[in-house]
């Protein structure tokens, strides 16, 4: 008489039926799996969504720099490819170069801003009608000079930049003059009885051991110097001087007969007239503004069927003949 043979729970019979069905489900289940995943996948639509990418991009920058305006915000039919659709953005942006403070980046420059503090190496888009092509990017004053008249309340930078700005003051006091003493170019006394008058060195010498009579215009002779009288007028004198920083207790520095007052980089309370000419300068405030050519990010997407999405950009900049 037979026995039933158990495996585990399982009948003998029924193990044997489970591993049939099972040899035949399992691949199917595989097969189906496979085929759903390279249906989502859907390389060729990748590859024909790359192609109208790249070919809608060449076709949008074979334009003139000035006449690449504005886009296709929103998703519109490829024509002749069923179930593909594209839109592409034209992003005026600057290159910010700032060794001074960060990385150099692109960017979308902001609007002008009126009492505003800026860093050299920012850049900005005038808020008044002007060609679209027109970026602007800070610069400090110009930098200083010695023996170099300047007008009262203007600006300079030092030599070497350091994002703060310098205005011309009348300077209120002066050394006294000294006997057998020598002196440099640039260099500047008051008599030691003051009359209200100020001299300036115009040559390396030395002081006669006699203080000479102070005219109240013109030179004076003094041993091997030579004085002029120099008492309303805004100049230099021979060597930079140590410009006081942000974080210096003192806000200003005697240098000839101005007297620097440290100011920030801030703009005016009025905008300027925006200069067209590439590369020219406008003065706004404590600083400086210099025309740059922007450039141009042209980016298109591509959707294909399966809701995949594929884009290629380029950066454009102006071309000669085409730049105003």
């Amino acid at each position: 008489m037979a026995k039933n043979l158990t495996v585990g729970g399982f009948t003998l019979l029924e193990l044997i039926v489970f591993i049939a069905v099972a040899g035949i489900f399992i691949p199917m289940a595989y097969i189906a799996f496979m085929a759903t995943t390279r249906a989502s996948m859907n390389p060729e639509g990748v590859i024909i969504a790359r192609f109208l990418a790249e070919s809608k991009l060449e076709d949008i920058t074979k334009d003139t720099f000035l006449n690449l305006q504005g886009g296709q915000t929103g998703y519109v039919a490829v024509p002749g490819y069923a179930g593909y659709q594209w839109r592409w953005t034209i992003q005026l942006i600057a290159y910010q170069g700032r060794t001074t403070h960060g990385s150099p980046k692109l960017g979308i420059p902001e609007m002008w801003r009126a009492s505003t503090v800026y860093r050299t190496g920012d850049y900005i888009t005038p808020t008044i009608a002007t060609p679209a092509t027109h970026f602007y990017r800070c610069i400090p004053p110009e930098r200083w000079q010695s023996n170099t008249r300047y007008d009262l309340n203007s600006y300079v930078s030092p030599i070497v930049p350091n994002n703060l700005s310098y205005r011309a003051t009348a300077r209120s006091s002066f050394p006294s003059w000294q006997a057998n003493h020598a002196y440099v170019s640039g260099d500047y006394v008051i008599p030691t009885v003051p009359n209200g008058r100020s001299y300036r060195c115009t040559g390396t010498g030395t002081s006669g051991s006699v203080e000479p009579s102070w005219p109240s215009t013109g030179t004076i002779a003094d041993g091997t110097v030579i004085w002029l009288e120099n008492t309303n007028t805004l100049t230099t004198g021979p060597q930079e001087p140590a410009w006081p920083n942000q974080s210096a207790s003192a806000s200003s520095v005697d240098d000839g007969s101005i007297t620097w007052i440290r100011e920030a980089m801030k703009s005016a309370s009025t905008e300027p007239s925006w200069p067209p000419i590439r590369s020219s300068i406008v003065n706004d405030g404590s600083l400086r503004w210099q025309e740059s050519t922007c450039y141009k990010l042209v980016t298109v997407y591509v959707r294909e069927p399966k809701g995949l999405e594929y884009a290629v950009n380029s950066l454009v900049t102006a071309r000669p003949g085409t730049y105003p």
